[in-house]
């Protein structure tokens, strides 16, 4: 037999990298209570636009383990005028696993989106969170401002504000304090803050306001977050 020659189909090889794009420029700094009805949109843009970027997993660092909510991610595109939020990339069902053990002193929710094999698109977008309560089935009733201690020096009493969530089980309602959900940290940016944020479905989003840090220096935050993607 004489031998044959049989052409094989053409294979490319492709350098994949693997980065981190973030809103944590420097060290986290204060905690935001981030419970039910609660959703912030980070927007985020691709370093180099002629690029495809692929992401495997999303990290949100918060102050300290949670009892109560569970936390949904997103990813949109930019809306029109007015509507900050355009199409969404990823079904409303992608929810954090449990806090990570491996993430040390800072607990971590980590969201793995490698199953949608999501590319990220080249314009601008945004990284939407939302809270829900922990029940599925259950809903928020209303909330309620109750005073932790009384006056201070000053004369002010601080309040902790509850919501009243309905129970099925028990056939009733249970108070629930806003810092037994997460607590998602903000991290200082320079410029104006990337951050947007609505206490309620209804209402719009207003960006993240710069507030007075020490030395009486006005900052802009963001809320902290990394994504983890592959890049080619």
């Amino acid at each position: 037999m004489q031998p044959q020659e049989i052409a094989l189909p053409t294979v490319q090889i492709r350098a994949v990298q693997t980065v981190n794009l973030t809103s944590i420029n420097r060290k986290t700094t204060a905690a935001n209570p981030f419970y039910p009805g609660t959703e912030v949109a980070i927007k985020f843009t691709l370093p180099d636009s002629t690029k495809t970027y692929r992401v495997r997993t999303v990290t949100i660092p918060v102050k300290e383990p949670f009892k109560e909510g569970r936390i949904r991610l997103n990813i949109c595109l930019r809306g029109n005028s007015p509507t900050l939020l355009g199409t969404r990339l990823l079904p409303d069902t992608v929810f954090s696993s449990p806090l990570d053990p491996a993430a040390g002193r800072q607990p971590v929710v980590r969201f793995d989106l490698s199953p949608f094999a999501l590319m990220l698109p080249k314009s601008e977008f945004f990284l939407v969170l939302d809270c829900l309560s922990g029940d599925a089935a259950s809903r928020v009733i209303r909330q309620r401002l109750e005073s932790k201690k009384g006056p201070n020096k000053k004369g002010v009493s601080k309040g902790v504000m509850y919501l009243e969530v309905e129970d099925k089980e028990q056939n009733g309602s249970r108070a629930i304090s806003v810092y037994d959900y997460p607590q998602l940290l903000t991290t200082p940016t320079e410029g104006i803050s990337a951050t947007w944020r609505r206490f309620s479905p209804t209402l719009p989003f207003q960006q993240l306001s710069p507030s007075v840090s020490r030395g009486n220096r006005i900052r802009a935050y963001n809320i902290a977050a990394a994504l983890e993607v592959e890049v080619w």
